[in-house]
């Protein structure tokens, strides 16, 4: 009886492990939407796209699962995050986003 006990624990043990290295996969529509219009507003390649997408919708995840924040911390969290995308993009599309003020005022919704 042990060695079976032991068997299905040791089989759950291994299910559970390679289920927790699976890597999770993003879905935020709101995220898809903004960044198909800045990828169409810049030209952005595929790269640079996917990447964009990444920042943008773990902005969406920090927001929408904290939001008792309060003004200072949303304030650094938007400037962190602008600080992401900066990095992603060249100085010529970052400043030509930025003269975008309605795609700005999405990214930051």
């Amino acid at each position: 009886m042990k060695k079976v006990l032991l068997t299905l624990v040791f089989i759950f043990s291994v299910n559970l492990v390679s289920k927790a290295q699976e890597p999770v996969k993003i879905s935020d529509p709101k995220a898809k939407e903004t960044t198909y219009k800045i990828k169409e507003y810049l030209s952005l390649d595929d790269a640079k796209t996917q990447a964009v997408y990444e920042v943008i919708a773990h902005k969406n995840i920090a927001f929408s699962t904290e939001p008792n924040l309060n003004e200072e911390r949303k304030i650094l969290l938007r400037r962190k995050f602008d600080s992401k995308i900066k990095s992603v993009l060249n100085e010529n599309e970052y400043k030509k986003l930025k003269a975008n003020k309605a795609l700005c005022q999405e990214i930051e919704n």
